[in-house]
């Protein structure tokens, strides 16, 4: 990679192309007896056969290497293949030991550094995983599938109980949906469990190898709504969408007793294709406190007859709870109404919300397609002709902010949906 090298070779084939009549013919056959040596001493590479210079392999630890390598490449002018090998987790030898474990961490103090497979911090992931590893026991054709997210989607917990069942594509989300449809034609019950930003990727898959068959696969779907620090490539705000188009049936509980009862439910008494999606993260106080009824939608009423209500699901209905407490502080009453079920509709659900004259629904979602739209259409079909407020998130990417930031940002926080009320009342 030395630029003097790279000079001298285009001065030396400058020259000799331009010798009269054979100068361009001697350049290339220079160039082929070039090839044919290198060959001879070593076999090339499949990028040097598609035309690239291969550089390497170089040691991607070795930043003062790095930067001569470079500085020199910047002297080639033909197309460079350059191979860097790196060590996940160099330098932190848990993490060297346990690259998957590590993967995605918060911040840590060195000096009391646990691992965080064996004290993992409590989340829907692992709730999802621990359940799902539960439930492979009970159900003999269940496997599990994912797109090298081992650890972080939580299914580590069902390869641990049921290693022959799992099954890591790599990161493949496209053939981890068209593997499940395989799986699932031969009478098997896979559950594929991707982040909600990744199962973008298996769109495609999704329509023509899994819902045009109607085939049995679960849909897994972690790091559904607005999702922290991991800035705007990771957010979850278009599976509401994308799911309900093609008709598959989606459930977003907002709190672990949800998420182990319905999922549950989805593994051992519903068929086709369906969808359960929940937050990043832990589930929160007020949230865990509704428990689980097991119904499709709860009603949450005060004690006043409200003549409003708001309406959402997952994570942001600890939002709307709060929303209409502060509504109560200033005189106003407001029913909540948390759904579960989320896509079809849930029956019943526009004949109860008809009795109100204003509806206020809040998602973490993209409003344009989601699942607030589609309520509206539904209320305005059945003849209601009330005041209906949506709130969602623009049709803009996302700040890199916490979950807080991110809902003030898009006006999903308790305060603003308050205000949304009254003021739009």
């Amino acid at each position: 990679t030395d630029p003097k090298y790279f000079r001298v070779k285009a001065h030396m084939e400058t020259a000799l192309g331009r010798i009269p009549a054979v100068g361009t013919a001697l350049v290339e056959v220079l160039q082929e007896g070039k090839k044919i040596i290198r060959r001879g001493i070593y076999h090339s590479t499949m990028f040097e056969e598609m035309g690239f210079q291969y550089v390497g392999p170089v040691d991607g630890h070795d930043v003062t290497e790095l930067t001569r390598i470079f500085t020199n490449l910047q002297e080639q002018y033909s197309p460079v293949f350059l191979h860097i090998v790196t060590q996940k987790g160099k330098g932190l030898k848990p993490a060297e030991e346990n690259p998957g474990e590590f993967h995605s961490v918060s911040a840590f103090d060195l000096d009391h550094l646990t691992n965080p497979e064996m004290s993992p911090k409590d989340s829907f992931s692992n709730r999802f995983g621990n359940k799902l590893a539960a439930l492979g026991r009970e159900v003999p054709n269940l496997c599990a599938i994912t797109a090298a997210m081992k650890y972080g989607t939580g299914l580590n917990f069902f390869y641990r109980a049921i290693p022959e069942r799992f099954f890591d594509v790599g990161m493949a989300e496209e053939h981890a949906v068209t593997f499940a449809a395989g799986l699932a034609s031969q009478g098997m019950l896979p559950v594929v469990a991707i982040y909600s930003t990744f199962f973008q990727r298996a769109y495609d898959q999704m329509i023509h190898d899994v819902n045009l068959m109607h085939l049995d696969v679960l849909f897994a779907v972690d790091r559904a709504g607005l999702v922290p620090g991991d800035g705007e490539t990771h957010q979850g705000i278009y599976d509401t969408g994308y799911f309900s188009q093609i008709g598959i049936p989606v459930y977003s509980p907002c709190n672990y007793a949800e998420l182990e009862y319905w999922l549950e439910a989805l593994v051992k008494t519903m068929r086709g294709p369906r969808a359960i999606r929940y937050a990043r993260g832990e589930e929160k106080p007020a949230l865990a406190a509704l428990g689980c009824t097991g119904k499709p939608y709860d009603m949450l009423c005060g004690a006043d007859k409200a003549d409003t209500v708001l309406v959402s699901y997952g994570a942001e209905t600890e939002e709307i709870l709060a929303a209409a407490e502060l509504l109560r502080h200033q005189g106003m009453a407001a029913d909540c109404c948390k759904l579960v079920q989320v896509y079809p509709l849930p029956d019943g659900l526009c004949r109860q919300l008809s009795n109100y004259k204003t509806i206020l629904f809040a998602e973490e979602s993209v409003a344009t397609g989601g699942i607030g739209q589609q309520l509206c259409t539904a209320l305005q079909a059945a003849g209601w002709q009330g005041r209906f407020i949506l709130r969602g998130v623009d049709n803009t990417h996302l700040l890199h902010a916490t979950v807080p930031q991110l809902r003030r940002d898009q006006g999903l926080d308790a305060h603003t949906l308050a205000q949304d009320a009254l003021t739009r009342n």
